[in-house]
């Protein structure tokens, strides 16, 4: 599905990241060796990844993330009329997201609630949403919360490793924690926005988690059953190399856009690899795909807007040209989005 629309402004953006930070070969060595540790770290790109504290759910992150926001954009709950949140990981699915956090984010009982279950697209396809309420003048402005947390690393000992063969450990290498808020409004002066929106159901099962756990608060390891992620990665791979650039090169013909009329593709923070063959692919400049996860780890949903909050000051290009977005895996499913971020303000993210 490919849709334009004017008079959206992406407001501000903040990411929320976990204080906990644990280095990669150092949670793999035990399992797999220090060397195989080692080529771990240097193919996938993560050196560290992040953690909120056990009892932290992504819900509570995204909310911290949103009154932070509030105070810096001098608005209220009050000042919303819809909020989406995003996540494979929810604290709970009955009740949903919004309303377990509707009074701390001070939200009216008639703003619309939103709750979506989507991975590494997520935030894409958030925006998308929020810019087709705003486009249709259902409503002014929408509050778009995203996040995503991981369990594996908070319970691997030898013992486990041991006791779950079928558990690809190597996730923890690639698995952060990570939320963020993003305020998108009507502004009639906004430049126009464009998404476009590819589902592969029928590769569904190249990532698929057996156990659909939903972690209010952290098991203890010794209770801990897990998260049974299962992802081919050749097969992801070849879809990041196949649809996921037949998806751009798409959204580029729609809009007449070149890779050298963008400042950069701020892609789903996949892995470096992953990221490095998606921009040879584009045959596009060296840094137009940038790998910006290295400390903190693939937060699924909140990996864009995350990298956005962590490295704004560097990516220079944004506040000259318009940004190309592109979320992609778990469906299998490709979102990207053409945006204006000039005028977007973009915090540094808060740790919690």
């Amino acid at each position: 599905m490919f849709k334009q629309f004017a008079s959206v402004k992406i407001r501000a953006i903040m990411g929320a990241r976990g204080q906990e930070s644990h280095q990669v070969a150092d949670l793999l060595a035990p399992f797999v060796g220090a060397d195989q540790a080692g080529r771990l770290v240097s193919s996938l790109g993560f050196s560290s990844v992040h953690y909120f504290p056990k009892g932290v759910t992504m819900g509570d992150a995204a909310t911290k993330a949103a009154l932070t926001l509030y105070e810096r954009e001098q608005l209220s709950g009050s000042d919303f009329d819809a909020c989406i949140f995003v996540t494979q990981s929810p604290n709970s699915t009955v009740p949903a997201n919004t309303f377990v956090y509707q009074p701390q984010l001070g939200l009216s009982k008639d703003c619309l609630f939103l709750d979506t279950i989507q991975g590494c697209a997520g935030y894409v396809y958030g925006l998308f949403m929020a810019s087709a309420f705003i486009a249709s003048g259902l409503v002014q402005r929408v509050l778009l919360l995203v996040g995503d947390t991981s369990d594996l690393a908070h319970n691997l000992t030898p013992d486990f490793a041991a006791a779950h063969p079928e558990v690809q450990l190597s996730n923890a290498a690639i698995f952060g924690d990570g939320a963020a808020a993003t305020i998108l409004e009507y502004d009639e002066t906004a430049t126009p926005s464009s998404y476009l929106i590819d589902n592969y159901g029928e590769s569904a099962e190249v990532v698929r988690d057996d156990l659909m756990t939903c972690m209010t608060l952290r098991a203890d390891p010794l209770s801990f059953k897990p998260q049974l992620l299962h992802i081919d990665g050749t097969a992801l791979a070849r879809f990041a190399m196949q649809d996921v650039r037949s998806n751009i090169a798409t959204i580029c013909e729609h809009t007449g856009y070149t890779t050298q009329d963008l400042s950069y593709c701020i892609s789903h923070q996949a892995n470096r690899v992953m990221l490095k063959s998606l921009e040879r692919s584009l045959k596009a400049d060296s840094g137009f795909v940038p790998f910006l996860a290295e400390h903190i780890g693939n937060t699924s949903s909140a990996s864009i807007p995350l990298a956005l909050s962590e490295h704004s000051s560097n990516l220079t290009r944004i506040k000259s040209y318009p940004t190309l977005l592109t979320g992609y895996g778990v469906g299998l499913c490709v979102a990207s989005g053409i945006v204006d971020l000039r005028s977007t303000t973009i915090y540094d993210p808060i740790e919690l």
